[in-house]
């Protein structure tokens, strides 16, 4: 008979190819899943980069309109050559530096954010790809260890009753041979029945077949075989 072990053998077989196909079509949804939050959140960071250009712009116009407001003042005043007019120049230059590194400085930490989001996102996404296929297994897992145990009860049950009705034929077989030799020992006697008339055809005499006889006192004669 086979074991408990060679059944699940069995079984894991039988169902080797399903499982495989039911991880890979959740896999699969996963993966699909990953890429719709991925492409998603790229449009999000490529939007937010966009959105910075009007305030570069603007900065850029500042400076321009700065850079001729101190032009035309130091002309106004003569000082077009001047240490002032260079003065006044280079703080133009450094506000627009100034403003320029905010920006920059605001668009990363957005870009950052939704980086860090896209990979929190996607690294959930890993996690319950790997728990999803786990699960999977461990229901297949479960199939198994449930059929296999139920197909060697089945068979435990099948090889009882196999040997419980060979013993009882054997037993059978045992009552009719015994009932055989009683009837064959029966026939064998000469009186065959309790209170039955002697056999005419047997041979020897009765004492050589194990007939005992018994003269009683009221005259009658009582044999025993």
């Amino acid at each position: 008979m086979k074991s408990l072990d060679d059944y699940k053998k069995e079984l894991e077989k039988l169902y080797a190819a399903s499982q495989a196909e039911d991880i890979a079509a959740s896999d699969k949804k996963y993966e699909t899943e990953k890429k719709l939050t991925t492409d998603q959140y790229n449009r999000q960071i490529n939007e937010t980069e966009n959105s910075y250009e009007d305030l570069y712009r603007e900065n850029a116009v500042q400076k321009l309109i700065n850079e001729r407001e101190v032009a035309e003042n130091m002309a106004n005043l003569g000082l077009t050559d001047s240490g002032l007019n260079r003065t006044q120049q280079t703080a133009v230059q450094l506000s627009y530096a100034n403003n320029k590194n905010k920006i920059d400085t605001t668009r990363q930490k957005a870009v950052d954010q939704l980086t860090y989001s896209l990979a929190d996102a996607i690294s959930k996404l890993d996690t319950a790809k790997t728990e999803a296929a786990a699960g999977i297994k461990s229901n297949y897992a479960s199939a198994v260890a449930s059929g296999a145990q139920e197909m060697y009860n089945n068979a435990v049950e099948q090889e009882r009753k196999y040997r419980e009705a060979q013993l009882q034929a054997q037993l059978e077989a045992q009552k009719q041979a015994l009932e055989y030799q009683a009837q064959q020992k029966a026939n064998n006697y000469i009186l065959q029945t309790s209170g039955g008339l002697l056999r005419r055809d047997f041979q020897g005499s009765l004492k050589d077949n194990n007939v005992d006889v018994i003269y009683n006192t009221d005259g009658t004669t009582t044999y025993i075989d």
